[in-house]
C-alpha cells in the first residue's frame, strides 16, 4: 500500500475509534479511490471496500479481481455470477471482526441495492453516512492536496484568462472554447 493510503487508513481508523464505528463500508466511489486507490466500474455487481478497526477487504466480483490487483494489496473476498456475492460477502464481514449489532458507516453514493445487501447481512446495525468518518477526513486536507488543488487553481484561472483575452467581436462561444481546451492541451 503506497504510503498515502496507509495514512489515510490509520486516519480512518482513529476517526473510528472517535466515533465509535465498527465498520466502514464504501463503494465504487471517490471515497474507494481516496481510501484504496482503487475505481472499479460501479454497475450492477456489488464491490465493497469494507474498514474495521483492524481489517480492510474488497467484496470484489470475479471479472474484476485482475484489472483491480494492479491498484491495490488489501485482501478481495470475490465472487462468481453463478454463485452471487452472499457467501463472499459472510466470509469479508467475517474477517472484520465485527460484532453482531455493529455502529456502522455506509457510504452515501453507493447504490441502494448494495447498501441493502449489507445491512440486510448485519441486521442489528445502527447506521449512518460517512460525514463524521471519511468525509471528515476529506474535507480536511494535507500539504499534498492543498499543493495540487492550488496548481488546480492557477491552471484553471490561466485557462479563464486565455479565454478572455481571445475576446473579439465575432468569435463564436465554440471558438472561445477551443481556445480554452487548446490552452489546456498545451
Amino acid at each position: 500500500m503506497n504510503p498515502t493510503i496507509t495514512t489515510r487508513m490509520a486516519n480512518l481508523r482513529d476517526r473510528m475509534a472517535a466515533t465509535a464505528t465498527d465498520l466502514v463500508v464504501i463503494g465504487p466511489s471517490s471515497h474507494m479511490l481516496y481510501l484504496a486507490d482503487l475505481a472499479p466500474h460501479g454497475d450492477e455487481r456489488p464491490v465493497l471496500l469494507m474498514v474495521s478497526p483492524t481489517f480492510a477487504g474488497l467484496l470484489m466480483p470475479s471479472l474484476n479481481v485482475d484489472s483491480s490487483r494492479q491498484h491495490t494489496d488489501l485482501p478481495f473476498f470475490p465472487w462468481a455470477d453463478a454463485d452471487g456475492p452472499d457467501a463472499a460477502l459472510a466470509e469479508l464481514l467475517n474477517a472484520t471482526g465485527v460484532p453482531t449489532a455493529p455502529s456502522i458507516v455506509l457510504d452515501e453514493t453507493m447504490r441502494a441495492d448494495f447498501a441493502l445487501l449489507v445491512l440486510d447481512a448485519l441486521p442489528g446495525a445502527t447506521r449512518r453516512f460517512t460525514s463524521d468518518t471519511v468525509g471528515y477526513l476529506r474535507s480536511r486536507k494535507d500539504d499534498a492536496e492543498y499543493d495540487a488543488l492550488k496548481k488546480s487553481a492557477v491552471l484553471n484561472d490561466a485557462a479563464m484568462a486565455a479565454g478572455f483575452a481571445a475576446l473579439r467581436p465575432g468569435i463564436t462561444e465554440r471558438e472561445i472554447a477551443t481556445v480554452i481546451r487548446d490552452f489546456y492541451k498545451a
